[in-house]
């Protein structure tokens, strides 16, 4: 993680063949840069001076919003975002596919073990 001049802790920089800057706040409220290959550090750190008040206010909501951010624990009612509204996890014993989506997510105890790389 670095920091910027502005006090602005930056996860990652990404360069890529794309020719604009974009700044991403994820979901547990940390800054991700992708820029193009041939923009310079100081190119960057003006576009994040530019865009300051939009970033902490974009943190702000994050950090404000129910539920925090945490880890998933993968337990029976544990709820899940996904398109934009909550979903309850089942955990059920007699299922073929590791993961099934009904109106709810249904995981198959034997996938338990896997459940982070499965969901």
């Amino acid at each position: 993680m670095q920091e910027s001049p502005l006090n602005i802790d930056i996860e990652e920089i990404v360069r890529t063949k794309r020719k604009t800057i974009a700044l991403q706040i994820t979901d547990d409220g940390t800054l991700i840069i992708r820029s193009p290959l041939e923009a310079t550090d100081e190119t960057i750190m003006k576009v994040i001076a530019r865009h300051k008040k939009w970033i902490e206010s974009k943190k702000r909501y994050i950090d404000s919003r129910d539920p925090k951010y945490a880890p998933k624990e993968f337990v029976n009612g544990e709820g899940f975002l996904y398109l934009g509204n909550y979903y309850r996890l089942k955990i059920v014993d007699s299922q073929e596919e590791p993961l099934k989506f009904e109106n709810g997510f249904y995981l198959s105890r034997e996938a338990l073990p896997q459940a982070r790389e499965v969901v």
